[in-house]
């Protein structure tokens, strides 16, 4: 799993994860989280949850050129690449067709070693695009599950899609370990000023400093890494925040 947040700023649309990722029963920090497209421009994709399976037996802890069992990273970023200019709703519904298919595919190949069971009615996935149009400055962040029901079959619920513009509220939209976040992080009596700040300001887009939304979005991602010392969270969260701006700019900032 993972803590993505995302915010709209006055410039462009910030997204800050972890960089922790879990392999084989060992944590390793400074996975890079968010990828930025190039083809499809202005754009950076993220995906939380169990998206990318190794083998079980190490082998990709020492070769790196080890392929995948599972890689919807890599599939969300061909499919997306495929195209460009301004991301279309049947582009997306596709899109979680082909995550359905490939992690149903993934059940099947390996299917003697049950490799679902764990996500019995939960999600296996979630993918989360982000986008900014710097002529008309305004965002588009779409987002959507694929889950395993409780006969074991894989399914999507559909796409969510936020379009917003820079006089809309600028609140952070999380994802990845929400539930953890708002059981033991969002109670903590110190250590998530900056947040607290930022969503108690309720600033508009067109008001909220690249800063100040890199100062909240790293607070709280470091906060809930603190927090996971004490009350493990169902998955690692930790490493350095990784931070990227999607602007104006031809290529987007990594901060």
């Amino acid at each position: 799993m993972t803590l993505v947040v995302l915010i709209a700023t006055q410039d462009g649309l910030l997204f800050a994860a972890d960089s922790r990722t879990t392999a084989n029963g060992v944590f390793c920090d400074n996975t890079v989280k968010i990828f930025e497209l190039t083809q499809r421009r202005h754009t950076a994709i993220t995906v939380t949850g169990h998206g990318k399976v190794l083998p079980d037996d190490g082998s990709a802890l020492i070769d790196p050129t080890v392929a995948p069992l599972l890689d919807i990273e890599s599939l969300v970023q061909k499919e997306l690449e495929s195209g460009c200019g301004i991301l279309r709703q049947v582009e997306v519904l596709a899109l979680a067709n082909k995550c359905k298919e490939s992690a149903a595919k993934y059940a099947l190949d390996y299917a003697r070693f049950g490799p679902l069971e764990e996500f019995r009615g939960k999600a296996i996935f979630q993918v989360v695009i982000g986008s900014y149009n710097p002529a008309d400055r305004t965002f588009l962040i779409v987002y959507f599950e694929i889950l395993v029901a409780d006969d074991l079959t894989v399914q999507s619920l559909g796409i969510n899609w936020h379009e917003m513009s820079m006089e809309d509220k600028s609140g952070p939209m999380l994802f990845g370990e929400i539930s953890y976040v708002e059981q033991h992080v969002y109670n903590l009596a110190c250590g998530l000023e900056d947040f607290n700040a930022f969503v108690e300001s309720g600033k508009k887009a067109k008001d909220v400093t690249v800063a100040e939304a890199r100062a909240a979005a790293v607070n709280l991602i470091e906060a809930t890494s603190r927090r996971t010392e004490t009350i493990p969270a169902p998955t690692g969260i930790g490493g350095p925040v990784d931070v990227l701006l999607i602007d104006d700019k031809e290529k987007a900032t990594r901060l």
